[in-house]
C-alpha cells in the first residue's frame, strides 16, 4: 500500500489535538471514507506513524516511555447503517490503557475480580 500526500478532491483524515505527551500527540481523528488503513498511512505519510504501528514507520522504542508492544489506534464510536433494515448501529468500546484495563476502570485487588 503506498500513501500519497491529500490533494485537491482526494479524502483526508480530519484530525485536533487532544493532548500533547513527552514523545506522542493523543488526537481525535475523522475519516471521510473507509478505505483500508486511511489513518495509519495519512499520518506515515506526513511523518508521523501511529504510536506502536511498526509497519507503518513508528520506532520499536521510543526515549523515555516503554516498548510499544501493539498498535495505539482505537475506533470511538462506529456509526453504520445496517444493508438489511436500513437501520442505524452505533458500536460505543472503551479503550484500553497501554497496561490492558479499559481507560476509566477502576483498578481492583485480584480478590475483587475473583469475586473472593
Amino acid at each position: 500500500m503506498t500513501a500519497r500526500r491529500a490533494e485537491a478532491g482526494r479524502p483526508s483524515p480530519e484530525y485536533r489535538v487532544l493532548d500533547r505527551l513527552a514523545g506522542f500527540t493523543y488526537l481525535e481523528v475523522r475519516i471521510k471514507t473507509g478505505r483500508t488503513h486511511q489513518i495509519r498511512a495519512h499520518f506515515a505519510s506526513i511523518g508521523h506513524p501511529v504510536a506502536g504501528d511498526r509497519l507503518y514507520g513508528a520506532p520499536a522504542t521510543t526515549p523515555g516511555a516503554p516498548p510499544l508492544e501493539r498498535t495505539f489506534l482505537h475506533a470511538q464510536p462506529v456509526r453504520f447503517t445496517r444493508t438489511v433494515e436500513g437501520a442505524p448501529v452505533t458500536v460505543v468500546i472503551a479503550a484500553r490503557s497501554g497496561n490492558g484495563r479499559l481507560d476509566g476502570e477502576p483498578t481492583r485487588r485480584r480478590s475483587e475480580k475473583e469475586g473472593a
